[in-house]
């Protein structure tokens, strides 16, 4: 493994937090990935926020990488959030989408005119198009599919 410098008061941010993210990860998990995750909602057109949701744990995840450790990002799409509201200024998106607020994301149609099967998945598109031309990597979790398919049911009766 190279030599790096470890924590100082001086030392950046992201370099910290790489110290911080090994440590733990060797911890729990010695010899395995380690493992940086991210959660996304894919409400809507991508903003500021979305993008540092994912970046902060990017940026670690490389600095831990360049350390030569195996990373693992995972984003969690919460695509099974419920659609609150009609976002203004959303082409093919009308009044009439307000009849599907409170159903989750993946049972919301997607804007007219879009080639994508709902609305989770329309908003899911031009975020993973926008992190592949940032040179993002990532593992992608549906909530939608994680919920639907029963994984959660253990953890929920326990």
């Amino acid at each position: 493994m190279p030599i790096v410098a470890q924590s100082t008061e001086t030392t950046d941010w992201v370099s910290r937090f790489a110290d911080e993210v090994i440590a733990e990860s060797e911890r729990r998990a010695p010899g395995k990935p380690v493992v940086v995750a991210s959660g996304l909602s894919p409400s809507g057109p991508i903003h500021l926020g979305n993008l540092r949701e994912v970046m902060t744990p990017h940026l670690v995840a490389d600095e831990v990488r360049r350390r030569g450790h195996q990373v693992r990002h995972l984003i969690s799409w919460d695509d099974y959030d419920r659609y609150r509201k009609v976002p203004a200024g959303v082409p093919g998106v009308d009044e009439s989408w307000a009849e599907h607020i409170g159903k989750p994301l993946t049972s919301v149609p997607a804007p007219k005119g879009s080639s994508y099967p709902n609305w989770a998945e329309h908003f899911k598109a031009a975020m993973t198009a926008s992190l592949a031309e940032l040179g993002v990597e990532f593992d992608g979790i549906s909530q939608t599919e994680q919920y639907t398919s029963g994984v959660y049911r253990e953890q929920i009766l326990h």
